[in-house]
């Protein structure tokens, strides 16, 4: 059975979002955890104006803060997925070539629930 799933860049890469992109949100936002010693979880409004203001002068784009806000609650989602299809059964993930393989009738159920999996979904022999 072949899916007619999207190449993996549309699933986590729309708009302006870039990796570069995703890079610098995460990279600032523990960089002001850390300055204002934030232990908590959820990230006060402030940490994503300051990077929002810091985004811009450094890449370029303006983006408003809860667009940051929205876009780490999906990287979040990313990660959750990731974690997630890492531990379907039978499933192996290489590192040091960032591929994983996964049982296609173990991941297809997976992809009705949460279609992010998708992203993780690649038919053939890796590369």
């Amino acid at each position: 059975m072949v899916l007619p799933i999207p190449h993996q860049s549309s699933f986590l890469f729309t708009a302006n979002w870039t990796l570069a992109l995703d890079s610098m949100l995460v990279q600032t936002l523990m960089r002001l955890k850390k300055k204002h010693g934030w232990d908590r979880t959820i990230f006060p409004r402030y940490f994503f104006v300051e990077t929002q203001g810091f985004i811009e002068e450094e890449l370029g784009y303006a983006f408003e803060w809860e667009e940051l806000y929205d876009r780490l609650h999906f990287l979040e989602l990313r990660y959750t997925t990731f974690n997630t299809v890492l531990d379907v059964q039978g499933t192996i993930w290489n590192c040091d070539d960032n591929s994983m393989v996964v049982v296609d009738h173990h991941l297809s159920p997976l992809m009705k629930m949460n279609l992010l999996a998708a992203a993780y979904y690649r038919r053939g022999e890796p590369a």
